[in-house]
């Protein structure tokens, strides 16, 4: 583990929990800004893998709403352009991309995100997000939901009941009475 890289983290949830960061996978359907956004705190936390989903191809106004696209990255997938600079902020992280709309996903699609431990679903359509959620928490694969709207947005968490039971006191206030 890069102890230099992951300093903060480190201290913040100690090394158990940067490993189990390091074991993650996760999926992130749509590589809008707002997918970016989730991405790159998603790669510069460490996780294993990501892999993108979109078949948008990157366009001008694409430029004004994405930090990580330039002119030159005009008529490529965004999800390949996205993930090109990705790889820039934390080359241990494996990026990957499949060129499929998340809005149309088929049965067999949809089989492929039941490799990843987290599904982040983005900007989509309420009955997309629904068919998704369903088809994923039926096999215990957890599936976020986030949409923005400018400033504002949400995210919806469907995931199975889960409970942590923490009895480690590495982290408690020594008693200075």
């Amino acid at each position: 583990m890069d102890e230099v890289r992951y300093d903060r983290q480190l201290r913040l949830w100690g090394e158990e929990g940067q490993s189990s960061i390091a074991r993650t996978s996760v999926c992130v359907l749509g590589s809008s800004a707002l997918g970016t956004e989730i991405l790159k705190s998603l790669v510069l936390a460490g996780v294993h893998s990501v892999c993108i989903v979109d078949s948008v191809f990157v366009q001008t106004p694409d430029l004004g709403q994405n930090f990580f696209l330039k002119e030159s990255d005009i008529g490529r997938p965004r999800a390949d352009a996205t993930i090109e600079y990705l790889k820039e902020l934390n080359p241990s992280v494996q990026c990957d991309s499949l060129l499929l709309s998340p809005t149309s996903l088929s049965n067999d699609d949809l089989s492929l995100l039941l490799q990843f431990h987290v599904v982040v679903g983005t900007n989509l359509p309420e009955e997309v997000a629904t068919n998704i959620s369903e088809f994923l928490f039926s096999r215990g694969v957890p599936f976020i939901s986030a949409r923005a709207y400018g400033l504002l947005g949400y995210i919806r968490i469907f995931v199975q009941e889960h409970t942590i039971v923490n009895n480690h006191e590495e982290n408690a206030l020594p008693d200075l009475r």
